[in-house]
């Protein structure tokens, strides 16, 4: 069964009592949580915490995923060759998760590493990277949560199949998978339904945003080069239970992110009108190749 959820990243890093009123009027409740959002000791954090607990309490979202943060690497970087350092990292993960447990709830998206990783440190990072989820199954399991390694761009460790492949093979399916996000394919975009027929089996997240086929852009559905026809349907190939979350943002320019919007409720209904885009695809593409523009 597919599951579409929306990013708390492409609703704003603050939350906000419109929040409330936007999800609760919308039609679509499940969010991947960022954890960065509430780590910070400043009064914002707390009180981004204190209503997203109150949101879970009230049943006005539901948790599908949770997002460690990624950066800096000496906090989150889970494949850091130097052995105390990788170490540091695990303490540093499980301090956050024991002192907040309700915000682990299904699916834990993991990046291996940061960038740039050379060529000749790249086996040693996976290895690295397979000690520190070994060491984190202990917690994953007592927080009913799989480990998901996600597929990232450029040099990143987990920007090619068999990196992906390599580390998630040492583990139990039930317990550690991929997340396969479709804007870090960077020049293979034409090979997406490729790339996730080989990677499906192990496939537990989708993170779903658009771009222009050289870098990360995490436009709107639509607004780029993916054949998203084609990625739906070795989607739906898929013989096990996925999440699809759009990590989106409001911004056609440059390769940064850009802002998020001012209104919560306009995020939400876009991830929904991205979710009905995708879920008839076939039939709206269909019509627009027919489609004759008036007067032209």
């Amino acid at each position: 069964m597919i599951r579409y959820a929306v990013s708390m990243s492409s609703i704003g890093p603050d939350l906000k009592e419109e929040w409330i009123s936007a999800f609760q009027n919308a039609r679509l409740k499940n969010v991947e949580v960022i954890v960065r959002s509430f780590l910070d000791t400043a009064e914002h954090a707390q009180a981004n915490l204190e209503l997203f607990r109150r949101m879970l309490n009230e049943k006005v979202i539901r948790i599908e995923s949770t997002h460690l943060p990624f950066a800096p690497s000496e906090e989150w970087e889970i494949s850091l060759p130097e052995e105390n350092r990788r170490k540091a990292v695990i303490d540093h993960i499980r301090r956050i998760a024991e002192q907040n447990p309700f915000l682990f709830h299904k699916n834990l998206t993991v990046h291996a590493s940061l960038e740039p990783i050379r060529d000749d440190e790249r086996k040693l990072r996976i290895r690295q990277a397979c000690r520190s989820i070994e060491e984190l199954l202990p917690l994953a399991a007592e927080l009913g949560v799989s480990i998901n390694v996600e597929y990232l761009p450029r040099t990143c460790i987990g920007n090619r199949e068999e990196d992906l492949l390599e580390i998630t093979s040492e583990f139990k399916q039930e317990e550690v998978g991929i997340c396969m996000d479709v804007n870090h394919a960077m020049t293979r975009h034409a090979e997406l339904p490729q790339i996730i027929e080989k990677l499906s089996p192990r496939i537990k997240t989708f993170h779903l945003s658009d771009y222009d086929g050289v870098d990360e852009r995490h436009w709107y559905i639509g607004q780029g080069l993916i054949n998203w026809r084609a990625v739906m349907q070795k989607i739906r190939a898929i013989d096990h239970d996925l999440v699809l979350i759009f990590e989106t943002r409001c911004t056609l320019q440059g390769g940064e992110w850009g802002r998020p919007p001012s209104d919560p409720a306009f995020a939400i209904r876009q991830a929904e009108r991205d979710a009905f885009f995708l879920e008839n695809c076939d039939a709206l593409c269909s019509a627009f190749e027919t489609f004759r523009i008036p007067g032209n």
